[in-house]
């Protein structure tokens, strides 16, 4: 028998285009189906609660038959994960004298939550308790830096904190004298490490597209589809799997044509203008029904791979899907066996096969949504 697998679907876009309300008809609409399904919010904002039954926040409560709602808490997420790390952080605040509310307040700044969001995710596509995770994000910008922190945490505890914890560990009997703050201990390197470890495999996971599919929420004006291109652009770049893109608000006088050409590969639905904001079961399961028809929200709706590789004539290819960017907004290079591709300030590195070993890139172009890179022997 094959084993359970979770599906996640994460929903990202631009604030105010009516993402919260879709996770919200989505989940409900999964649910009535028979699917045992789990909406989750990583917005601070937390609005998902009110549209489905507010539940309270930290807490996993049933709204509806299979339907549960999970709003996340930082501080009582780090209470319940790592009680270490919050110690170290109480003599910490303590010894500066503030109190544990100001810890709280701390706890609760922007990235906390994605944070916690990345852990939860991978511990609740574990448990095989739900069929289907429908993950609620912050505005799109968070939400990128929510799913890049993986990969730059790589980067630090590969570079940076092997020397850093052998050395603070060292000097910390002596730095404690002199110091009034208290420095870290070993479990509270432990608990770093473990959460380190957790982050890499909820960015496998993530990056599954038997298991995850991002969809971009959408309205069809120019600023906010020029900004999902670049989300769509960015989420590529990193490898995560994109499926649909959602146009929410779609009046009669909209033309899917330039859409389609935009997202190329990728599903397109369509939600026409509602006269007012859902705000009963009835209305969300309608907006579902405008939304998906007799698509399956559950399946994987487009088979759109974000980075290829080619090998043919005795040169190598780099393919990965983009929209929206320019060839000029791109800088590309290598570096010890990495491609260096940084688009605006969003910089990814990419470990090349073994096909690729001395070879360099000679040409990048960008072409129907798509970038090339091609490279030659060096």
């Amino acid at each position: 028998m094959a084993a359970h697998r979770t599906r996640i679907l994460v929903y990202v876009g631009k604030g105010g285009v009516g993402k919260t309300t879709l996770v919200a008809a989505t989940a409900l609409h999964l649910a009535r189906r028979g699917i045992r399904t789990l909406a989750l919010s990583t917005d601070p904002a937390h609005t998902l609660g009110d549209l489905l039954g507010s539940p309270p926040l930290g807490e996993i409560r049933s709204v509806s038959p299979n339907l549960h709602v999970l709003e996340l808490s930082p501080y009582a997420e780090l209470e319940r994960r790592s009680e270490a790390v919050l110690r170290y952080l109480r003599r910490l605040m303590a010894g500066r004298g503030y109190h544990d509310m100001i810890l709280q307040e701390l706890l609760s700044v922007p990235g906390a939550d994605e944070v916690v969001a990345l852990l939860r995710i991978k511990e609740l596509a574990a448990e095989g308790r739900w069929d289907a995770v429908v993950v609620d994000t912050a505005s799109s910008g968070a939400a990128l830096k929510l799913f890049l922190l993986p990969e730059a945490a790589h980067w630090y505890m590969q570079r940076i904190y092997p020397g850093e914890k052998k050395l603070l560990l060292m000097l910390k009997p002596l730095a404690e004298k002199i110091t009034a703050s208290p420095l870290p201990d070993a479990p509270v390197y432990d608990a770093l490490e473990a959460l380190y470890s957790d982050l890499v495999e909820v960015k496998d996971r993530l990056k599954d597209r038997r298991t995850t599919s991002f969809r971009l929420v959408l309205t069809p004006e120019k600023l906010v589809v020029q900004e999902s291109m670049r989300i769509y652009s960015y989420l590529s770049m990193h490898g995560f799997h994109t499926d649909a893109v959602i146009v929410n608000r779609a009046g009669g006088e909209y033309d899917p044509r330039p859409m389609r050409e935009r997202f190329e590969g990728l599903r397109m639905l369509r939600i026409p203008p509602v006269p007012r904001d859902p705000d009963s079961k009835a209305t969300l399961l309608e907006m579902a029904r405008q939304a998906y028809g007799k698509t399956d929200p559950l399946k994987r709706l487009a088979n759109v791979v974000p980075i290829e590789y080619e090998t043919a004539d005795g040169s190598v290819s780099l393919y990965i899907r983009m929209a929206g960017l320019r060839k000029s907004e791109l800088k590309i290079f290598t570096r010890n066996r990495h491609l260096v591709l940084q688009a605006r300030n969003v910089r990814r590195l990419i470990a090349l096969p073994d096909a690729f070993e001395n070879y360099v890139p000679r040409r990048a172009r960008v072409e129907q949504g798509v970038l090339k890179v091609e490279f030659q022997p060096a």
